[in-house]
This record gives C-alpha cells, structure tokens and sequence, in this order.
C-alpha cells in the first residue's frame, strides 16, 4: 500500500494534504462541498484539480486498473477500498 500511497502523491505536497483530507472524513461517502470547504481552511486554493487527479487514478498494479476514488453522482466522493483508506489515516510519514 505504501508504494501505491506514493506513485498517488508523487512529489505533489497538495494531493497529499488532500488524500490525508479525504482519508481523515468519516462518512464512508464523502460530500464534495465539505472537502472543498475543508480544503479552503487548509490553504489548498483550488482542490478541484486535486480531486479530479485522484479520481482519475488507476491503480496499475490491479488487473483491471482500479480507481481508488469513485465519484458517486456530482455531490460525493467514496474510496473504493476502505483498507487503503485506514492505511492514509494512519500513515505519518512522507514517501
């Protein structure tokens, strides 16, 4: 998972913060709104670039290219995998 965790964030510090951001949110589904406002507290000024980054990743060690982010319908966002998820919560340390 670290492997996957870093090809995401590169040496991007904004799609870190706002991966850790959508990680940290409790609901599994995710309202965009609050991660945008979330992300405009945080200094991050357009999260949309970042958010559409992420969900247009595919993981490539996967057999079918899994996304890591769905988009469900225009107002939430959800993980697909709720392991990797806990695994950015709790990772503390940089690439």
């Amino acid at each position: 998972m670290d492997t996957l965790y870093c090809s995401i964030i590169g040496e991007d510090k904004e799609r870190e913060i706002v991966l850790k951001a959508l990680a940290g949110m409790t609901p599994q589904r995710i309202k965009r709104s609050e991660i945008h406002k979330h992300c405009a507290n945080i200094g991050i000024k357009n999260p949309k670039n970042v958010i559409k980054y992420l969900l247009s990743f595919r993981h490539k060690e996967s057999e079918n290219y899994e996304q890591i982010l769905n988009s469900i319908g225009k107002d939430y966002l959800e993980f697909t995998d709720t392991v990797f998820k806990i695994f950015i919560r709790m990772k503390s340390d940089n690439c």
